[in-house]
């Protein structure tokens, strides 16, 4: 395992033996050939372990597994993840997405070249479960564009971001009393450490997403986590958005509303 990587790509997984190893492919398939791939598993009991367990003996100069010996969330896995890592940036993957062949090409260069962001993410395609495309999604740009859609819209495909090392040095890790916004707690709390994001106009990841929301407990969790972030985070005149995520993700659960984003195929 090279010590000194440039890059770390995190990843978390929990039962994810079914898309795995073409996400941890996709990684191996990357033009830029300088990283390491950290993937903490989250308890699985599905065999998730015995393909990640397959891949790292394959590839022991590049993958590195540990295991939780239970479920303990996306933010403590996270976590545990990053104090793995030691590339000078920290990409982030999920295991059931994939990359583009040049995501880590582009974003390594972009970050060398505007030594001032400190996270960049990408647009992503989202597919379906099944793989197939839905839609093509870009998010805002600058770093002004993206700061104006805290807690209206997505800041970034967490999937998508690189950050430097510094950025987690600075604004911390994960928080884990924010369930399912971990990213967006992170993200807020980079803002008002003074740090600053991108986007980069182009997808270059796969994001699967059925659309749809699998329980009550989810759902008003999330809204939960809104409501307090706006609070903590100053934002109380964005509450109102919680309240519309909240109505929107009701009647995604029953069925009575698709998102935008995985209405059909984009051209």
């Amino acid at each position: 395992m090279n010590k000194d990587p440039e890059v770390s790509v995190l990843m978390a997984a929990f039962n994810e033996r079914r898309y795995i190893r073409k996400s941890v492919q996709s990684i191996l398939d990357q033009t830029f050939s300088d990283w390491e791939l950290v993937v903490v598993d989250d308890g699985s009991t599905d065999g998730t372990q015995s393909v990640l367990q397959s891949l790292a003996g394959k590839y022991p100069e590049k993958i590195r597994v540990c295991r939780n010996a239970a479920n303990f969330g996306l933010a403590a896995s996270l976590n545990k993840g990053l104090a793995l890592c030691n590339g000078r940036y920290i990409a982030r993957m999920d295991a059931d997405d994939w990359c583009y062949p040049r995501r880590l090409e582009k974003q390594v260069r972009f970050m060398e070249s505007h030594p001032l962001i400190d996270v960049l993410g990408t647009g992503a395609v989202v597919i379906g479960q099944d793989g197939h495309m839905k839609n093509m999604v870009l998010l805002p740009e600058s770093h002004e564009d993206i700061e104006a859609a805290a807690l209206k819209r997505a800041m970034f495909f967490h999937p998508s971001v690189m950050a430097r090392e510094s950025f987690f040095e600075n604004a911390g890790g994960y928080g884990t009393e924010f369930a399912r916004a971990e990213d967006l707690e992170l993200w807020l709390r980079g803002l008002a450490c003074g740090c600053r994001y991108h986007n980069l106009g182009e997808a270059l990841i796969q994001y699967r997403s059925n659309g749809y929301i699998r329980s009550h407990k989810s759902v008003f969790a999330k809204f939960d986590s809104r409501l307090r972030l706006c609070h903590r985070y100053g934002y109380h005149g964005r509450a109102i958005y919680a309240f519309i995520a909240l109505a929107k993700s009701l009647l995604v659960k029953y069925r009575l509303y698709v998102p935008r984003a995985v209405r059909g195929s984009a051209s």
